[in-house]
C-alpha cells in the first residue's frame, strides 16, 4: 500500500499476511456486538489503507456486507439506499454533511417552527453530551452519564421528534459505529454529531501501522482525542514529541528503500509515526501536528499549523487553510471557500452565485479577516495570522493538491503558490486580499 505523499514522495508500504490478520483480530473490541447484518458504503479509493481495512478486509474476517457508492457524486444517495450500521468518512465529508444540515436550517429561517425545534433539539442534546463527556473524562462510559431528570426526558422526546429525522434523512438512521480518521476533526464539529445522536469514534493511525493505532471505543469516545492504543499496540511519546509504535500491526519496511526503511524505525525498534502528539492520564492520544509541517519562524518559534488551521476552519464560510510561516518573519495563510455555503452566502447578501465573485467581494474578505483575527485573540503573537489570500477555487485533487482522502499536499502548496506566497511577504501588501489559484496542473 503506497503512502498518500502528503509531505514528500509516496512510498510502497509492504503489510504482509500476518500484519493483516493481526490487525483484524485486534479490532474486536471496536467491532464487539455490531457485525450481525452490518454494513457499509465504500465509496474511498481502495487503495487507501484506512478504506481498504474497513471496507474489505474486515469484511472478510467478520463477513459483513460493503456497498459500493456508484460515484462520489451519489454517495449520499447511496448512504441513504444502503442504510449503513457503521460508517467511516474523512473529516471533510463530515464537514460536508454538516454543511447541508446547516443550509436546510439557514433556508427555513429563525423564526420557522420546526427550525427552532430543531435548533433546540440539539442544544439538549449538547448537554446531553457533555453529561457523557464528563463521565468518560473521569473514567467511565458514556451510560455512567450523570444527566439531570428533565433533560433526560426533554433528549428522548426530542430526539424521537427531531434528532432521529435528521438522522434518518441522512441515511445514518441505524449505523451504531459512526467512525472518522485520516486527518484531524474540529472539535465543534464532533460535539455537533454528538448533539445530534451519531456517536463519532475518531482514530488515527498510518498505512506504516496497517491502519489503526489509537481508536476510541464506541461506549467511550472522547471528543478532542483519537483513542487509546488498539489492543495489543504499544504507544509512548519520544522526548522531541514525536508518536512512537509497536505493535503486530507495523510494516517491516518499505519497498526496495532500504534507507527509508531504517529511518522508519528508531534504534529500539519503535516505529516513528512522523506525528506530535499527547498521552493524557486515562491513555486517550492527541495529535498536535505532523514533525515535518512544524513551522520554525525567522524568531526560532516553533508552531504546529494544524491547530491554528483547525481553529480557522471552523468558520462556516471556509474549506481549507493552510499556515505558512517557515524560516519566515511572521505567519500568514492560504484560504479556500466551501462552495455550498459560499454560493448560499453569496445569495443572501446579493453577491451572485460566482465563487470567485464572492471571494473577491468586500463583504467576505471582512468577514475571513474576522474571522482570522478572532483566532489570533486566543493565541500568543507569534503564532498569530498577519496576511491572509482568499483564493477563487478550492484545491482539487486533479492539481495534485490534495490527496484522495481529501489531505491537503504542503510542498505541492508552496510550490505551486509560490508567488502568492511570496507577495505576501513583500512589504506595503494589503493584510487580506483575493487571489486567482494557478491553474498550472
Amino acid at each position: 500500500v503506497y503512502t498518500s505523499g502528503t509531505t514528500g514522495a509516496p512510498k510502497g508500504v509492504m503489510l504482509t499476511h500476518s500484519n493483516l490478520w493481526w490487525t483484524c483480530r485486534h479490532t474486536e473490541k471496536i467491532f464487539a456486538g455490531k457485525t450481525t447484518n452490518a454494513r457499509t458504503v465504500s465509496y474511498l479509493p481502495l487503495s487507501h489503507i484506512a478504506e481498504r481495512m474497513l471496507s474489505h478486509l474486515l469484511q472478510i474476517y467478520y463477513g459483513m456486507q460493503t456497498w459500493f457508492a456508484e460515484s462520489l457524486d451519489t454517495v449520499a444517495d447511496d448512504i441513504k439506499a444502503c442504510q449503513p450500521t457503521y460508517f467511516f468518512a474523512v473529516p471533510r465529508v463530515w464537514e460536508k454533511f454538516h454543511a447541508g444540515i446547516e443550509t436546510r436550517l439557514s433556508e427555513a429561517g429563525p423564526d420557522d417552527r420546526k427550525t427552532k425545534l430543531a435548533l433546540k433539539a440539539i442544544e439538549v442534546g449538547r448537554r446531553v453530551s457533555e453529561a457523557e463527556q464528563a463521565a468518560i473524562a473521569a473514567g467511565g462510559q458514556l451510560r455512567d452519564a450523570k444527566i439531570p431528570v428533565g433533560d433526560k426526558l426533554r433528549h428522548a422526546l426530542l430526539d424521537k421528534l427531531v434528532l432521529s429525522r435528521i438522522r434518518d434523512a441522512l441515511g445514518l438512521g441505524k449505523c451504531n459505529l459512526p467512525a472518522s480518521a485520516s486527518a484531524p476533526m474540529h472539535e465543534e464539529l464532533m460535539w455537533f454529531w454528538h448533539s445530534i445522536g451519531v456517536k463519532i469514534v475518531e482514530g488515527y493511525g498510518q498505512s506504516e501501522d496497517n491502519g489503526p493505532t489509537t481508536f476510541n471505543l464506541p461506549d467511550s469516545p472522547r471528543i478532542g482525542s483519537v483513542g487509546r492504543p488498539l489492543d495489543g499496540v504499544q504507544v509512548k511519546i519520544a522526548e522531541d514529541g514525536e508518536i512512537l509504535v509497536k505493535g503486530g500491526n507495523v510494516t517491516p519496511g518499505y519497498y526496495k528503500d532500504e534507507q527509508a526503511s531504517r529511518e522508519l524505525f528508531d534504534p529500539d525498534g519503535w516505529m516513528r509515526s512522523g506525528d506530535i502528539g499527547d498521552l493524557d492520564e486515562l491513555g486517550f492520544l492527541k495529535i498536535t501536528d505532523r514533525k515535518k509541517d512544524i513551522i520554525i519562524t525567522a524568531a526560532g518559534k516553533n508552531i504546529a499549523p494544524q491547530e491554528i488551521e483547525g481553529a480557522i476552519q471552523s468558520h462556516s464560510l471556509i474549506s481549507q487553510v493552510v499556515v505558512l510561516g517557515d524560516r519566515r518573519p511572521f505567519l500568514t495563510a492560504l484560504v479556500t471557500l466551501d462552495v455550498d455555503r459560499a454560493r448560499a452566502w453569496g445569495t443572501d447578501f446579493g453577491i451572485g452565485p460566482d465563487i470567485a465573485g464572492i471571494a473577491k467581494h468586500e463583504r467576505t474578505l471582512k468577514e475571513l479577516e474576522a474571522a482570522v483575527n478572532d483566532v489570533n485573540k486566543s493565541r500568543a503573537r507569534a503564532e498569530g495570522i498577519r496576511k491572509i489570500r482568499v483564493l477563487d477555487r478550492d484545491f482539487l485533487q486533479e492539481h495534485n493538491e490534495i490527496t484522495p482522502t481529501m489531505k491537503v499536499k504542503r510542498r505541492r502548496i508552496a510550490e505551486l503558490y509560490v508567488d502568492i506566497i511570496e507577495e505576501m511577504y513583500a512589504p506595503g501588501t494589503p493584510e487580506t486580499a483575493a487571489v486567482e489559484a494557478p491553474t498550472t496542473t
